[in-house]
């Protein structure tokens, strides 16, 4: 009897030591821009435009509203869609289209998406498809379970620091390619629908961190020529080039390219562009700043000479004292990111 009652304080104690572990840890998404350390938004769906495509299901829609992934802070949105039968896509056919393209934009309340919902589609489809392999649009041509995700970083709002109301809209709109290019990565769209099949709308509260307007500025870039070897640059298959780097510069945030300068032709000393123009970034965005050799040559890519990556605070603030960089192949690169406002 005497061992069944230390047994039973053993495991009282382990459960109480779990259960104050549990209470204790920290949430790995608290901070002090989310109202009740919260991540996740609470939706509401405020207008159905249009009844559900036949046999399809919502399966799961989250709005993350504190994402740092792919270095940029903002708003990360995933939706899981599930077709149980292929009616709505027999109908799609007997149309003339092939398949849906799906979206979805996120704006403040109250402000137009600026552009129609086909039109905006359409543009978007086209250039994430070509530079991205279409990253920011799905497309579907089947019935089958499928999944959204698509990242909308604070500094696109551009939005002062506070609580705000956004809102959303999702849609699945009718497209038809042209037929000689089915099977070919850079398709192009032969007609859109005129209205989606699907769509509705939505809004989320999410408070937005404050915002800083920078602009990157460069004192001097200079190739080091004999590490370097600067006689193998612009190497090509027809031994086209000077064999001096093409210098050119360009910034980040997160993934996103904000600004790319001129290309300095034949030189090892950089001479074009020494200022970006402005951008916004947060204090939790990811910024790069890189050097690259441009190649003429349409079979390789152009040569990352030099990279830098940190957030904003991990660079110099003025170019009197800029950072001052260097690599294998460049002998110094003095930059600074400067906070306008």
């Amino acid at each position: 009897m005497k061992q069944k009652i230390q047994l039973f304080y053993y495991l009282l104690l382990i459960i109480g030591v779990g259960f104050s572990a549990c209470k204790g840890k920290k949430n790995r998404h608290d901070d002090k821009y989310n109202d009740d350390n919260q991540p996740f938004a609470v939706l509401t769906f405020d207008t159905l435009k249009h009844e559900p495509l036949d046999g399809m299901n919502i399966t799961r829609f989250v709005v993350d509203t504190n994402n740092t992934r792919r270095g940029s802070w903002g708003v990360m949105v995933r939706l899981n869609f599930d077709f149980q039968d292929s009616t709505s896509f027999e109908k799609l056919r007997q149309q003339g289209y092939d398949g849906y393209l799906v979206d979805m934009y996120v704006v403040p309340e109250g402000k137009p998406a600026g552009q129609q919902f086909n039109d905006l589609l359409k543009e978007k489809f086209l250039k994430s498809f070509l530079k991205e392999g279409n990253r920011e649009v799905k497309y579907i041509s089947e019935a089958t379970a499928f999944k959204f995700k698509h990242k909308y970083a604070f500094r696109e709002f551009g939005l002062p620091a506070g609580r705000h109301n956004l809102s959303f809209k999702i849609a699945f709109l009718p497209v038809k390619f042209k037929p000689d290019e089915q099977l070919s990565k850079f398709v192009r769209i032969a007609k859109l629908g005129k209205n989606p099949d699907f769509v509705f709308d939505g809004r989320f509260k999410c408070t937005t961190p404050p915002l800083k307007k920078v602009r990157v500025r460069v004192a001097d870039i200079e190739f080091d020529k004999k590490k370097g070897k600067a006689g193998e640059s612009d190497f090509t298959l027809l031994k086209i080039g000077s064999g001096y780097p093409d210098l050119y510069w360009k910034v980040f945030v997160g993934r996103d390219p904000v600004f790319r300068s001129q290309r300095d032709k034949n030189s090892l000393r950089y001479k074009g562009d020494h200022t970006s123009k402005p951008f916004y970034c947060t204090e939790k965005d990811r910024l790069t700043f890189a050097v690259y050799d441009h190649d003429i040559s349409i079979f390789n890519r152009d040569d990352l000479l030099l990279r830098k990556r940190g957030k904003l605070r991990d660079f110099s603030q003025d170019i009197g004292h800029a950072d001052v960089l260097s690599s294998r192949k460049i002998k110094t690169a003095k930059v600074a990111i400067e906070v306008l406002k």
